[in-house]
């Protein structure tokens, strides 16, 4: 692992959409393995798996700020989201165009930023979510 590169995992999970979290309404994780950083936030304001994954990533994104000068890569497992951030698909929803702009304004103030598909088996801040 390079000192100025930063690999940040996320991955998000939202009630009646896995058992695994029935009891809960809506869970975002990052992972930041290099310095074994986990950030898990629970909200009941999330009601989609969409969401979920929109909000892990704007978590991601906030937590790449304190790495400014490092180049900061974002691993989501969700193919829609990665997608529509680095504008393959278009963002057609209005509550996930929401998030799709806040995003992008993070961005705007960071350097060195990519955002990365990985499958479910690589994502460890989903592994994380999984274990709780």
């Amino acid at each position: 692992m390079s000192n100025n590169k930063i690999f940040i995992y996320v991955d998000g999970a939202c009630k009646g959409n896995h058992d695994k979290y029935s009891d809960r309404e809506g869970m975002c994780c990052v992972y930041i393995p290099e310095y074994d950083h986990k950030i898990i936030i629970t909200s009941p304001t999330i009601r989609t798996n969409n969401e979920a994954e929109w909000q892990a990533l704007i978590w991601g994104l906030v937590s790449s700020k304190y790495f400014i000068g490092k180049e900061c890569v974002i691993y989501s497992d969700s193919q829609l989201v990665v997608n529509q951030f680095n504008k393959v698909f278009k963002v057609s929803n209005n509550t996930m165009y929401s998030y799709y702009l806040r995003a992008t304004r993070i961005v705007r103030e960071l350097e060195n930023i990519t955002v990365e598909w990985i499958s479910r088996n690589s994502n460890l801040a989903g592994v994380i979510l999984e274990e709780m």
